[in-house]
């Protein structure tokens, strides 16, 4: 039952907010050029990694030595304006259909009131550094 709540909630957000997706893919290709979405790993149930898609918020800006800039200064405008409506979603060891409508609920309340976007002292989130499970390929 929970899986089928999952698919059709899903879908359902997903076919609502693809005018939005398409307008926010729009703009990061005009701003940034060809690359729009990025993939990245992270933490997931008993810590095993897993891959996400995300567009792409920040640009590859290095400094004289080729090390990547500080994340503050490779972030663009309109991944500020992605960030500051980011949905943050807490989700690993309790899923259950009553979670879903609770975090359903939260996530609304956090985009109205644009909070836990970036963490303390960041202009984004900590770099995810994976973790040591053998079996998850990196």
């Amino acid at each position: 039952m929970k899986r089928l709540f999952d698919i059709v909630i899903a879908g359902s957000g997903f076919i609502i907010l693809s005018p939005l997706l398409w307008i926010i893919m729009f703009l990061i290709r005009v701003s940034q050029g060809k690359r729009i979405f990025f993939r990245q790993w992270r933490p997931g149930k008993d810590g095993r990694a897993f891959g996400i898609v995300k567009f792409c918020t920040m640009t590859n800006g290095c400094d004289a030595k080729g090390c990547l800039l500080p994340d503050a200064q490779r972030l663009t405008r309109i991944g500020r304006f992605l960030r500051s409506t980011s949905l943050d979603v807490w989700y690993v060891d309790h899923g259950s259909m009553a979670l879903d409508l609770r975090i359903i609920l939260m996530t609304v309340l956090k985009v109205v009131r644009r909070e836990g976007i970036s963490a303390k002292g960041d202009a984004t989130m900590p770099e995810f550094m994976g973790s040591c499970d053998p079996y998850v390929p990196m």
